[in-house]
């Protein structure tokens, strides 16, 4: 992997995350509950959560102390709560200003945000908090986080169409990213209410009946081993 692979996975994102926008451009204004996010609380979240990785990126390069946020689901909370008071304009140029410029492959952006050389990005040495190489921490946080919010999004809206589009054309980079390890389009974290889930996923089952679709049927299958028994 080498910086190139990388400023290409911040600009596939980044593109999709406007795109969603500029769908469901109505829903930013609808009024909204932590638990039922609309699109502009979803961009609020990747926003943050870009910003914090690339902190933490910088802390690592420098080999600066960063403090790790321990309780997500709480931060979570906090970011959806304090994204109430910020413009949608302002999260959407926020965003923009830092996949734009990585898909244009800026240098000095690039080396600002990627600061390592690609062998560094092969090790596993750095304190990503994770048990893989860096570049897959990077590729995880800009890429594949984002883009799960979104097929997620898809599901909430019952647009399965869509879903399966997406997860079947960005199946071969979630595959590289996470070596082939097929749980990386668990979607456990995405619901509180294992029922909710169930129906979700069958819906999507139904969706795909006709299709001969084994990435989505994979899909479904980790999906609904997750779901513990009643």
């Amino acid at each position: 992997m080498d910086k190139h692979r990388l400023c290409g996975f911040f600009g596939r994102s980044g593109g999709k995350l406007m795109g969603l926008y500029e769908e469901f451009k109505d829903d930013a204004v609808v009024e909204s509950t932590f638990e039922e996010w609309n699109v502009r609380d979803l961009l609020g979240h990747i926003s943050f959560w870009w910003d914090y990785a690339l902190m933490k990126l910088d802390s690592m390069k420098n080999k600066k102390p960063f403090n790790e946020i321990k309780n997500i689901e709480k931060k979570n909370q906090k970011i959806y709560e304090d994204n109430k008071n910020v413009p949608i304009e302002t999260i959407i140029a926020h965003l923009k200003n830092i996949y734009m410029p990585m898909a244009w492959e800026k240098k000095s952006v690039v080396n600002q945000y990627i600061p390592f050389t690609n062998k560094q990005l092969l090790s596993k040495d750095y304190p990503t908090g994770f048990p893989f190489e860096l570049w897959r921490y990077i590729a995880r946080e800009f890429f594949i986080h984002p883009y799960m919010h979104i097929l997620h999004y898809y599901l909430k809206k019952g647009i399965y169409g869509k879903f399966t589009e997406m997860a079947v054309s960005a199946e071969t980079s979630f595959m590289e990213c996470s070596d082939g390890d097929m749980s990386v389009f668990s979607f456990k974290d995405y619901y509180a209410d294992d029922t909710a889930k169930a129906a979700v996923f069958s819906k999507l089952e139904e969706h795909n009946k006709n299709i001969d679709n084994g990435l989505i049927q994979k899909i479904i299958e980790i999906n609904v081993h997750d779901i513990q028994p009643l």
